[in-house]
């Protein structure tokens, strides 16, 4: 009888220690829950104000200021709209931004020549756009 009592004591002890060790766990993973549930709530809460920052930025009328203070834009002029046959296509054996209207002669007159801003801390290349008068 006295090795069953000893038994059973021993036994009772192990799983008293590993039901204490169960509950920790739990706790543990419990605040840890916590805290993720808090983290969830704090970012829903700076997407719904970022959401709204973006909403106030991207406002058509702010945008139209904006455009109208720092662009120079005008309206499209009719003369400013081609159709797909005028505008130069690449030749296949040049390489690079060279493009050659093909129903131009080579010879055609340049209306305008375009360089692009020369930055003396900029080492890329400047390439020049040449503007081409379209024939009939």
């Amino acid at each position: 009888m006295r090795n069953i009592s000893i038994i059973m004591f021993i036994l009772l002890i192990t799983v008293s220690y590993g039901f204490y060790q169960l509950q920790h766990q739990v706790e543990v993973k419990q605040g840890r829950v916590a805290a993720l549930e808090q983290q969830i709530k704090t970012d829903a809460e700076t997407i719904k104000i970022l959401e709204a920052e973006w909403a106030l930025l991207n406002n058509p009328k702010r945008l139209q200021q904006l455009s109208n203070r720092f662009l120079e834009l005008a309206p499209i002029a009719p003369s400013q709209i081609r159709k797909v046959d005028d505008l130069a296509m690449r030749e296949e054996t040049i390489e690079g931004a060279a493009f050659i209207d093909r129903q131009v002669e080579p010879q055609a007159p340049v209306v305008a020549v375009a360089e692009l801003p020369k930055n003396p801390n900029s080492n890329l290349p400047t390439i020049p756009v040449v503007n081409r008068e379209v024939a009939p």
